[in-house]
């Protein structure tokens, strides 16, 4: 994972948002926030036409997809999570990073329903995480901090309404509540450097026990087979780069960091893994091996 400068809100976002916004403040002073649970369809005891029925008011309309291409934009279209292509290989979701509607939890005390990629699929087999909440953060639906790029997939397959905190959680969130996230985030907080690390077969692993290393991977499913098959290549390479640079010539190293340093570019995939790896093992900032390499 790789955090970017956050991008500035549209101009013209709080008036698109503002009535949403309100309709959702009206709902959950009327109690109406929680998610219908759909009915079986009886069957009909006469001919006669039923009376359609008032049409209720949609609780989250996806205004946010209009402002997808500045999320792409500052996020070099590409997955907040996995650092694959969001957009290009996929339409890409607007996530919202706090869920809205409802929230998840994995059990802690049964892996065995954390879920597995299905062999040469994208899907999720066995997951099945615990309600834990029938309301979210819908304060935070129409908040432009709280949106994301992600692929498909993670949002999705994996991520869901899952969301860790730090705090126990007892009852629905309500706002003001001082909560620790998990879940490692592309514009703020925790670097995801300090707290993930890759091996040269591309695979993942929580950085000196990091809690959230460990949750961000379960709960995004960054160690799945396919994405460590996208990884590995990348992986390798930079790690065997790494390894020469022990003993090489003046000119041969600085060969070396140049590779290195194309591969980080913003605009490749995996740019987030591969600083990680060099700042972990050359113990030199990203910004010192750009300022070494400036003409």
């Amino acid at each position: 994972m790789h955090q970017f400068p956050p991008p500035a809100k549209p101009a013209n976002f709080d008036a698109t948002m503002e009535a949403h916004r309100l309709q959702l403040e009206e709902l959950f002073k009327k109690g109406k926030l929680k998610p219908k649970k759909k009915k079986k369809k009886a069957k009909a005891k006469s001919q006669m036409p039923n009376k359609p029925k008032p049409k209720e008011p949609e609780l989250f309309p996806a205004k946010w997809s209009a402002f997808k291409d500045q999320l792409s934009l500052a996020q070099r279209r590409k997955c907040a999570f996995c650092e694959g292509f969001a957009i290009g290989q996929g339409f890409g979701d607007v996530e919202h990073y706090a869920p809205k509607a409802e929230i998840e939890a994995l059990d802690d005390t049964d892996p065995t329903t954390w879920g597995v990629e299905r062999d040469n699929l994208a899907n999720v087999l066995g997951r099945k995480p615990k309600p834990v909440s029938e309301t979210g953060y819908w304060w935070l639906a129409y908040d432009w901090d709280n949106y994301i790029l992600a692929c498909t997939i993670c949002n999705q397959q994996w991520k869901r309404a899952i969301f860790p905190i730090k705090e126990p959680r007892a009852a629905a969130p309500t706002r003001g509540d001082v909560e620790t996230t998990f879940i490692l985030h592309p514009f703020r907080g925790p670097a995801p450097r300090d707290h993930l690390e890759y091996g040269s077969l591309g695979e993942i692993s929580p950085r000196n026990n990091s809690d959230f290393g460990r949750e961000t991977i379960r709960t995004l499913g960054l160690d799945r087979p396919s994405l460590r098959e996208q990884r590995r290549a990348v992986a390798s390479k930079i790690h065997k780069k790494i390894d020469g640079l022990a003993g090489a010539s003046v000119a041969r190293r600085r060969e070396l960091l140049e590779d290195i340093q194309l591969e980080g570019g913003l605009e490749q995939a995996f740019c987030g893994m591969v600083r990680a790896i060099f700042g972990q093992r050359v113990k030199i900032s990203w910004q010192q091996l750009e300022a070494d390499l400036a003409p």
